[in-house]
């Protein structure tokens, strides 16, 4: 280009610029410019956290708490439909009625001929009561004869039973009496055996008397010291008794043991004769005891076996008396099934044919009811899929009802987060409704890999419309993936294919930072290095401003 054309140039962009200069000059003069108006944005102050508190939105199905598929359970053809879908129904009420031909003839035959049956039976069992009667009435007797027979029985052997029982405690007493006297005899004889007589003395003349006596005596404290170590009572008494009258012998053998000793027994200075005579008047005083304690124990003895033997005779009296009454009660008895078996086959047969009727009739009444499809719940009718004059055929579904008083919403959550929801927690549902989480499922499923959730809805539900959709906000709190990290809105970060991204507020202008972010949870995601603590994320406006733009926060 020449410097010709150059120079030209230049001039008509300086006169231009004079040109345009001017004019604005003239504007300013006339309308002063206006205040410049900083873009708005929504900040977060950062603060690390080891908790992530939010709310998980999600969508779910809304579903009635329970739906029923209402099924034929009869063949006929559809004669009624009374009510439409959408209508309400109760538990019971009919939803369609059926006809069928075949169901109603059977239903007839059936109701006649267990009419005809009944009937046969009534008169069958009136022609045998009066028989019958009279049988059970002579039973009656017999039974009464035979109670009254074995209460006496009874009765009387309650008697012979206290009767014995005395007689035994009586000999208890005689059996401890006379074990009292052979141990006070034991005293004596011990004390003339081993200290009365000096030794010296007694052992001088004729000493096998002694011997005997001391061997006797010891056999009689064995013995003793044995039977005094069984407790007398009514059970062992009859024999113990023997065994009492034994000791008394042996007891009576060493007092004559100690009698002949003694009257071998010299007497001198250190012997007196008065002591011996004491002594033997001292022995033969306890063998008169001993004799006495004898005659007890005999009578006791004698009363006992005298005891059974009275006893046993007057059982058997009243034992006669009671098997009279038992062989006329058997005939009786017999008697009775005699009259009950002249007419037993006649009955049962009647019986026979009128349960067969019964329950043909009861069946061709389910087969009649059958006809009449009812509802199984209270709710709504949510379907019917037959109309009138449609053929029907046994296990049809023609319909259904749900209950929507009664619904629930069902959603599905990543598996780290349901163990951390409680069962029976607040949700809230369309922003205006409330609801509880009321299951969470054990497993995932194998091709969402989600868990499902169930939500009952509390309160009025008017509004809501099974089988259509609802959002759910489920509060929740899970600890972060690591210890003390930030936390930001979702929406105030911008992910691409390598890194993420957040704008801040730095000197009151936009700055925009890379972060590395962890795992989302609801509406927040973790960010796990790039922020520091008291940075002012933005979290809403920032959208299309530029680094360095100048902003006013919001407050």
């Amino acid at each position: 280009m020449s410097k010709k054309i150059i120079g030209i140039m230049l001039v008509i962009g300086i006169f231009s610029t004079l040109l345009t200069g001017c004019g604005n000059k003239n504007a300013n003069d006339v309308n002063a410019s206006p205040e410049v108006k900083l873009p708005e944005v929504k900040t977060q102050i950062t603060q690390k956290t080891n908790l992530i508190e939010t709310n998980l939105l999600l969508t779910g199905t809304i579903k009635p708490a329970k739906s029923v598929n209402l099924i034929a359970l009869n063949s006929g053809t559809v004669s009624a439909l009374p009510l439409e879908i959408g209508s309400n129904i109760n538990y019971g009420d009919p939803i369609a009625f059926l006809y069928s031909q075949a169901t109603e003839s059977n239903f007839s035959a059936a109701y006649n001929s267990f009419l005809n049956s009944e009937t046969s039976l009534i008169s069958t069992e009136a022609s045998t009561i009066e028989s019958v009667n009279q049988a059970e009435l002579l039973l009656s007797k017999a039974q009464a004869s035979y109670t009254l027979a074995q209460s006496n029985y009874d009765h009387q052997e309650q008697l012979t039973d206290n009767s014995l029982n005395n007689a035994l405690n009586s000999a208890i007493i005689a059996s401890d009496g006379a074990l009292d006297t052979i141990y006070m005899s034991i005293i004596s004889f011990d004390a003339i055996i081993n200290n009365s007589v000096p030794e010296n003395i007694f052992s001088v003349i004729n000493i096998s008397h002694k011997h005997q006596a001391e061997q006797t005596f010891d056999t009689l404290e064995n013995d003793y010291n044995d039977l005094v170590l069984i407790n007398l009572n009514n059970e062992n008494i009859e024999v113990q008794i023997n065994n009492v009258l034994d000791l008394t012998l042996q007891a009576q053998i060493v007092a004559d043991n100690i009698i002949k000793a003694l009257n071998k027994t010299p007497t001198n200075y250190n012997f007196l004769q008065t002591t011996k005579d004491t002594l033997i008047a001292s022995v033969f005083a306890k063998q008169t005891s001993l004799s006495v304690s004898q005659s007890a124990l005999q009578g006791s003895k004698q009363t006992v076996s005298s005891t059974i033997i009275n006893n046993t005779i007057t059982l058997d009296s009243y034992d006669t008396q009671l098997f009279s009454a038992q062989i006329d009660l058997n005939n009786t008895e017999s008697a009775l099934a005699s009259a009950l078996q002249v007419t037993s086959s006649q009955i049962a047969g009647a019986q026979t044919s009128f349960a067969q009727a019964q329950n043909q009739y009861t069946q061709a009444q389910i087969q009649q009811q059958r006809l009449i499809i009812d509802s199984p719940l209270t709710g709504v009718i949510s379907n019917i899929n037959i109309e009138i004059g449609d053929q029907i055929n046994i296990g049809q579904i023609i319909g259904s009802v749900a209950e929507i008083d009664n619904l629930e919403i069902n959603v599905d959550v990543a598996p780290e987060i349901a163990s951390y929801l409680e069962i029976g927690k607040e949700v809230k549902i369309n922003d205006d409704l409330t609801g509880s989480i009321f299951t969470v499922s054990p497993t995932a499923d194998p091709v969402s890999g989600k868990v499902a959730v169930k939500i009952i809805l509390t309160g009025i539900t008017s509004n809501l419309v099974a089988e259509s959709f609802a959002q759910v906000e489920i509060p929740i709190s899970l600890p972060t993936s690591q210890d003390e990290i930030f936390a930001v809105p979702l929406k105030a970060i911008s992910l691409g294919i390598s890194s993420a991204k957040l704008k801040i507020v730095e000197d009151n202008k936009v700055k925009t930072i890379t972060v590395t972010t962890g795992k989302t949870i609801g509406n927040l995601i973790e960010i796990l290095t790039g922020l520091e603590e008291n940075m002012q994320v933005i979290i809403e406006g920032a959208s299309f401003l530029d680094d360095g733009v100048e902003v006013n926060i919001k407050q």
